[in-house]
C-alpha cells in the first residue's frame, strides 16, 4: 500500500512508510526496499533533501556493505538536486570506504561528470584517473574511460581521446557477465561513437547544412526585394566562425558572436552555429550562382565553400553537389576571442 501510495505522490504514504520501518526495523527484506521506496517518493515530489535524508536510513536496517554505498551515492545526487553541493560531495567522498567498487566508480564519474559540463576538465580527469578496486571494479572502468575519452574529445584533444576510448573497449571486450541496464554498454557504444566521429572531423572539421544553398525566386509578377535563407555549422566542440561570399548581392552573417554552441546532446558530442545568407533580388539573369565562405581562425588552412543557386520556379528537382572543402587539419586548439560575420565583395554571376 505504502509503495502505491509514494509512487502517485500521495502524501498519505508517509505515515504508512513510518510505521511499516518502524515495525520491521530488524528485517533487512523489508525495510531496505521501503527505505529505498520512500526515497524515491521524496524525490518524485522534489523534497531532494528528504530523499536524500531517508536513503541515509538504510544504515539504520543493513549492514551491507554494496546496500550502503548505493544509497550514499543517491543521497549525494540528491542533496546535488537540492543545490546542496557541499554536502554532496561530503557524501561522494565517502562512498569509497565502503569498499565496493561499483558505487566507488559511479561516485568519482558523477563528480567528473559535472565537472566535465562546467568545462573544468583537469579536474575532472584527476577524479577519472582515481584507482578504483572492489566488486565489479573492471566494468565501472569502462565507464570513466570512456569519459575520460569524451573530456579530450571536448576540448579538441582527439590522440588522448582516442586512447582512452580505445583503452574503453578494450576493457569492454574483456569483461565477462556484463552488468546489463547500468550504462556499460552505453559507455562502450560512446567510446565507439566518438572514434568515429573524430575520424569524420579529422578529414572534414566542421560541415555545413544544407550542402547546397537551393533559392527559388519569386514567380513572374511577385514582388520581392530580397532572399534569406538558414544554415547550420556543425563541429566536434565550440569554434570560431566566419561568414562571407564571393558576391555583392549576398549577405552572409552568423548568429550571436560567431561562436558555436554544443547541442542538446547530454554528452555534447557535436556544437553548432546558424548563420544566414540575404539574396538582394534586381534585374538580373533567372539563373545566378554564389559561393558561401566558411572558415575558422581556430583551425589554420581550411576552408568550405557552399554552392549557392538563385533560379525561378521550375518543375522537379535538381541534383545537389556536395561543398568543396580545402584543407584537412584536425581541430587541435581553440581561442577565446570571438568573430564577426564578414560579408564580402564581387558580383554574381
Amino acid at each position: 500500500m505504502a509503495q502505491s501510495l509514494g509512487s502517485r505522490g500521495d502524501k498519505r504514504c508517509e505515515p504508512v512508510f513510518e510505521r511499516l520501518l518502524e515495525q520491521h526495523r530488524a528485517n533487512e527484506a523489508l525495510a531496505v526496499p521501503a527505505v529505498l521506496a520512500f526515497a524515491e517518493y521524496y524525490r518524485f515530489i522534489g523534497d531532494y533533501a528528504k530523499s536524500a535524508e531517508t536513503f541515509l536510513r538504510a544504515k539504520d536496517h543493513t549492514q551491507a556493505s554494496n546496500t550502503l554505498a548505493n544509497c550514499t551515492v543517491e543521497a549525494a545526487r540528491a542533496y546535488m538536486q537540492a543545490g546542496n553541493e557541499a554536502e554532496a560531495e561530503r557524501l561522494y567522498g565517502e562512498v569509497a570506504k565502503y569498499g565496493y567498487g561499483w558505487a566507488t566508480g559511479v561516485a568519482l564519474y558523477d563528480r567528473a561528470k559535472r565537472l566535465v559540463d562546467l568545462g573544468r576538465h583537469d579536474e575532472a580527469r584527476r577524479l577519472l584517473q582515481q584507482p578504483v578496486s572492489g566488486q565489479y571494479a573492471e566494468q565501472v572502468q569502462v565507464v570513466l574511460l570512456s569519459t575520460l575519452g569524451l573530456s579530450h574529445y571536448m576540448t579538441g584533444d582527439f590522440a588522448s581521446a582516442r586512447k582512452y576510448c580505445q583503452e574503453a573497449l578494450t576493457q569492454y571486450e574483456r569483461l565477462r557477465d556484463r552488468l546489463e541496464g547500468e550504462g556499460v554498454d552505453e559507455k562502450a557504444l560512446q567510446a565507439r561513437t566518438l572514434l568515429t566521429l573524430m575520424g569524420q572531423w579529422s578529414r572534414q572539421p566542421f560541415v555545413c547544412e544544407p550542402r547546397e544553398i537551393r533559392v527559388v525566386a519569386a514567380k513572374t509578377g511577385e514582388r520581392a526585394t530580397a532572399i534569406t535563407r538558414r544554415f547550420t555549422i556543425s563541429s566536434s566542440r565550440p569554434l570560431r566562425f566566419t561568414a562571407s561570399t564571393d558576391a555583392a548581392d549576398v549577405q552572409a552573417w552568423l548568429e550571436d558572436t560567431g561562436w558555436g554552441r554544443p547541442t542538446s546532446d547530454s554528452e555534447r558530442t557535436q556544437s553548432e552555429i546558424a548563420g544566414y545568407i540575404r539574396i538582394s533580388l534586381g534585374t538580373r539573369p533567372a539563373a545566378r550562382t554564389a559561393t558561401l565562405i566558411l572558415s575558422s581562425p581556430d583551425i589554420a588552412g581550411v576552408e568550405l565553400r557552399v554552392p549557392i543557386r538563385l533560379d525561378t520556379p521550375v518543375d522537379g528537382n535538381a541534383g545537389t553537389a556536395a561543398p568543396e572543402l580545402a584543407g584537412q587539419e584536425e581541430v587541435t586548439t581553440m581561442k577565446a576571442v570571438p568573430s564577426e560575420a564578414v560579408e564580402s565583395g564581387g558580383a554574381l554571376k
